[in-house]
This record gives C-alpha cells, sequence and structure tokens, in this order.
C-alpha cells in the first residue's frame, strides 16, 4: 500500500489538537474502514493547532473517499 501524509488544522477552539490525533485510529474503527491504517499521528507542538497523521492506503482516492466518513 501506499503512504499518505496528512497535515491538517483543528479548526474549532474547543478540540484539544492532541486528543484528535490520539482518536483518528480509533475513528477509522468505529467508522469500519478497512482499507485505509493509520501508521503514525501526533500533535505538531504546544499552542499549535495542527495534527499530522501518516496513512496506508491503496489510492488518494481512496483516502479522500474515507476521509469524508
Amino acid at each position: 500500500m501506499k503512504k499518505f501524509i496528512v497535515d491538517s488544522t483543528i479548526p474549532s477552539e474547543e478540540l484539544d489538537p492532541v486528543a484528535c490525533a490520539i482518536g483518528i485510529p480509533k475513528m477509522l474503527r468505529n467508522a469500519e474502514i478497512k482499507d485505509t491504517t493509520v501508521k503514525t499521528h501526533y500533535c505538531c507542538g504546544a499552542g499549535h493547532r495542527k495534527v499530522a497523521v501518516d496513512f496506508e492506503a491503496p489510492s488518494k482516492e481512496s483516502l479522500n473517499t474515507n476521509e469524508g466518513r
């Protein structure tokens, strides 16, 4: 499978970027997404509103489809 890195801004002040990074694999499992896996996920430093995630998926199209779930 191919590896994709997604760097995402957390727009809501109420959401904790660290909790979002930790919760990404659980969100994939809850959505029953089986062809996309998280290899690493992390928050981009204190005071930053970003999360970076390394995904493995069959294609970029598959990853985009799964992000919308």
